[in-house]
């Protein structure tokens, strides 16, 4: 493209935000986009925090395997080792029995008084503390302790603590998993419906330039040259669009985050949900952007073919 291209492009620009300044509906269209890009950025950061539910149900389900009183150092470092080896255990660890009275005593202040008064010591054994990576984890913690039970280490009890475990954390899972599906098929609901208020919009805009299109062209204007004041304006309009819907979610997550730690919602935002959510915010808007530029180029390049 010579100098007098780049003027000329440089130009159809400006008609461009010109036309959409002195265009009429094209507020109500915006606000109905924003609206929608809302919805789906809201339901997206849902998705994103429910990493965060998923990641606590696997918490809430660590497996105790109680090691057998006599066992020798060497054992249970061997115990130990094989434990930490294991591809689905997120992260395993040796904990004393005095270790876990404290822990016990802490969350449960009635209990020192209960021992004292049955005249009991320590009543908790040395264990691994072994946390889930994923669902699969208490089948391989159950082979792990077929395998080692002929030498000896692990405590009677460890099968029904696997079991229950599992039983436990996979209702937990089970309602996350439904939640997030429920979340990704109003996603996608959400997303095709600012994509067809997006693509009405940019419709409209390229229509409303129609008889100027057929003149520029008439006058010997390139395609390229007519398109670019609709790419422009559909640009501006749904670049406003995407504006409106972040700092309008921007508000919402800051409401949210000062609710009370009582309730539910502030609850979830006050036990460090926003460690989850952030982290996927740029790429969220970035993406819509992106899409919506796309769309906006392509809807604008389409109308230097209408005619009136």
């Amino acid at each position: 493209m010579d100098s007098a291209g780049f003027v000329a492009f440089g130009r159809s620009i400006s008609r461009g935000w010109t036309f959409l300044v002195h265009a009429k509906g094209w507020k109500l269209g915006v606000l109905g986009v924003a609206t929608s890009l809302l919805s789906l950025q809201l339901l997206l950061v849902t998705l994103a925090g429910a990493r965060m539910a998923e990641s606590a149900a696997l918490e809430r389900g660590v497996v105790h395997l109680d090691v057998e009183p006599g066992t020798l150092d060497q054992r249970v470092q061997e115990l130990y080792a094989h434990l930490r080896s294991l591809p689905s255990v997120l992260e395993a660890t040796y904990v004393t029995g005095e270790q876990i009275l404290i822990e016990e005593q802490a969350r449960d202040p009635s209990l020192a008084e209960f021992l004292e008064q049955y005249g009991m010591e320590n009543p908790f054994p040395d264990a691994f503390v072994a946390v889930p990576r994923d669902g699969s984890t208490y089948a391989e913690l159950r082979r792990f302790v077929e395998a080692e039970d002929d030498r000896g280490g692990i405590g009677p009890t460890a099968f029904a603590e696997i079991a229950q475990k599992e039983a436990s954390t996979r209702e937990l899972l089970s309602v996350v998993q439904t939640v997030v599906t429920g979340l990704g098929l109003l996603a996608i609901l959400a997303a095709a419906t600012s994509a067809l208020l997006s693509f009405n919009l940019l419709v409209h805009l390229a229509a409303a330039r129609a008889t100027s299109v057929h003149a520029e062209l008439l006058a010997g204007a390139t395609p390229v040259i007519t398109s670019t004041p609709a790419v422009t304006a559909g640009a501006v309009a749904l670049i406003s669009s995407l504006i409106v819907a972040t700092l309008a979610a921007g508000i919402i997550g800051i409401v949210l985050a000062f609710l009370p730690a009582s309730s539910a919602i502030g609850g979830w935002f006050s036990h460090a949900a926003w460690t989850s959510i952030l982290p996927s915010i740029p790429a969220i808007i970035g993406l819509e952007g992106a899409g919506l530029l796309a769309l906006a180029h392509l809807v604008g390049r389409a109308g230097s073919a209408f005619r009136p």
